[in-house]
């Protein structure tokens, strides 16, 4: 009977242990979520009105200004931050009006010819302009919740993808919390804005769940290439890491198959990956090459590897290092592949930097996918640092308890050991982080509109019929009214190029060119703002919003047709 009491005392221990082990986990991830959350809501947060931002530790920064929001003490800025954000609520609220993917053209309203594949539009906003309107259509969210919130609970879920795919692995927590310091810039876009490249980033999550799994059934296998396909519809870049981060796993993950399929499934994946691929680069290689040279029009911007930091950098290199010469058992294979391709992905960012000149496409494009898969290396140098400082507390203090005569307490070391991995862990964190997160409460967010403007929005939403077809506000703001209502702007913003009309509008607001002649020439019915028309037949029907009388809209309307 005392052996078999003892025999359920320890299985009872081993219960308890692996429970608090469990409920230990469970406590990581959610503070690690909570962290990559709020810091992808920090545009939202509207730190820049602080007093104390730039000069203040941004850890205390970031816990005061939530817990304000949260207490409603701290408004925040509720609407769509980047320019870019507008474009895409324009083209989702299109869809949605117009119930179908062959949508006229928001702002002139003229056809638009689409090839059956085209890189603006299936290829690069295809998946994401439709789900964004099916998702906000089905749920009843507004859009103005779905941008505030959305990026937050999106970048949320990658870093549960990221936990999911190092799992059992003690130290994917960390990994996921790493997650939250891709930085979110007004010219690098990122995690914090609801963009096309920071969407696409949970593509390439989910695939680092399915990589140790692939040569479980076909069925992974046609699931892990259908994820690297779909990638690309949601946009190009996240499609060519999908691709670079399967073609990275696959020798690590064939050297674990075993059978004599193992190489016939090594040759059909492999096949099955790029063979699709020939087949887009021959479909957008002109497209490709005209965005490049769009985007190279930019000028050359460093001050994104600032917000890495230089302890960043040093951890990864030292992380890749230790991934080659001792990978752990659990969490193997995604933590290899990511570090394979976050060379890869270094390399393009450098050969970009240093030999391509004014081509940075991919230079601009390529960060936030490079920090995702480097965290995984990094989260893996930190807790194996953390693993061997504890290990050295817990040798010192043994060797002090033989030394002085002391007696062993059950269960001391262990405990000791959990304890300084985990303090360990929390200083190297803030420490590596710390940079990365003052530059995100730095950032010079857009602030593009206020709450006078949304009211003044609401107002022509609710209030204005049909006849009225064309506004005039300014460019910048224009797009919002446009998604709002549908109506087509006489001058509008357009993201990385000067706005259509701008210098029409100045001639507006210089009052060269605010009567009713100009206007209805223009076929303008609704002006939007702070300045009114010098007209008799505009009507001021609420503070910053000017309407056409009734029967002159309406023939300006018949006059369109």
């Amino acid at each position: 009977m005392e052996g078999k009491a003892l025999h359920l005392g320890g299985v009872w221990g081993t219960f308890v242990e692996e429970r608090s082990r469990r409920v230990l986990e469970v406590v990581a991830v959610v503070l690690a979520v909570g962290f990559v959350m709020g810091v992808t809501f920090i545009p939202h947060l509207d730190t820049q009105s602080r007093s104390d931002v730039e000069e203040g530790n941004p850890w205390v920064v970031l816990a005061g200004t939530t817990y304000d929001w949260v207490r409603g003490d701290w408004e925040g800025y509720r609407f769509p931050v980047h320019v870019d954000e507008h474009v895409h609520w324009v083209h989702a609220s299109a869809i949605q009006r117009e119930d179908t993917r062959a949508y006229a053209h928001p702002y002139t309203g003229a056809e638009q010819v689409r090839e059956e594949f085209e890189l603006r539009g299936d290829v690069h906003y295809g998946i994401f302009h439709t789900g964004l309107a099916q998702a906000q259509e089905l749920t009843g969210v507004s859009w103005v919740s779905v941008f505030q919130f959305l990026p937050a609970f999106w970048a949320g879920l990658i870093a549960v993808l990221v936990w999911g795919a190092l799992r059992p692995w003690p130290g994917a927590p960390l990994a996921a919390a790493l997650t939250g310091l891709m930085p979110t810039t007004v010219r690098f876009l990122g995690p914090g804005f609801l963009v096309p490249i920071a969407f696409g980033l949970a593509w390439v999550g989910a695939l680092l769940v399915l990589l140790p799994r692939m040569g479980e059934s076909v069925r992974v296998a046609l699931l892990a290439l259908l994820l690297v396909f779909s990638a690309f519809f949601v946009h190009i870049i996240a499609g060519v890491v999908a691709l670079g981060l399967l073609l990275a796993a696959l020798p690590f993950a064939a050297a674990r198959w075993e059978g004599a399929g193992a190489r016939a499934r090594l040759a059909g994946i492999t096949v099955g990956a790029v063979l699709p691929m020939v087949w887009l680069y021959e479909a957008f290689f002109d497209e490709i090459l005209a965005e490049v040279q769009r985007v190279g029009s930019l000028p050359l911007d460093v001050t994104v590897w600032a917000h890495m930091g230089v302890f960043f950098l040093v951890a990864w290199v030292v992380g890749l290092g230790l991934v080659a010469y001792r990978s752990p058992d659990r969490g193997r294979l995604p933590l290899r592949a990511a570090s394979l391709l976050s060379v890869v992905l270094f390399g393009l960012l450098l050969a970009n930097f240093v030999w391509l000149g004014p081509r940075l496409a991919t230079y601009d494009r390529f960060h936030q996918p490079f920090l995702l898969v480097a965290a995984v290396p990094v989260a893996f140098v930190l807790f194996e640092a953390s693993r061997a400082v504890a290990r050295g507390v817990v040798w010192g203090v043994g060797w002090a308890r033989e030394r002085w005569g002391g007696e062993a307490v059950r269960g001391l070391d262990g405990a000791l050991r959990g304890f300084v991995v985990v303090g360990v862990v929390g200083v190297l964190f803030v420490g590596l982080a710390s940079p990365a997160l003052s530059a995100a409460l730095n950032e010079p967010y857009y602030r593009v509109i206020d709450e006078e403007d949304w009211e003044r929005f609401v107002w022509v939403e609710e209030n204005v019929g049909e006849e009225y077809e064309v506004f005039l506000a300014h460019p910048w703001k224009a797009p919002i009214l446009t998604a709002m209502t549908g109506m087509q702007p006489y001058a509008w913003l357009s993201p990385g190029s000067p706005p259509v009309n701008g210098e029409a509008f100045v001639a507006y607001l210089q009052g060269t060119g605010n009567d009713t002649a100009w206007l209805v020439e223009r076929e303008v019915s609704v002006v939007v703002g702070e300045r009114m028309p010098v007209s008799d037949v505009f009507v001021e029907e609420r503070e910053g919003v000017a309407v056409l009388e009734e029967e002159i809209a309406k023939r300006l309307h018949d006059a369109r047709r």
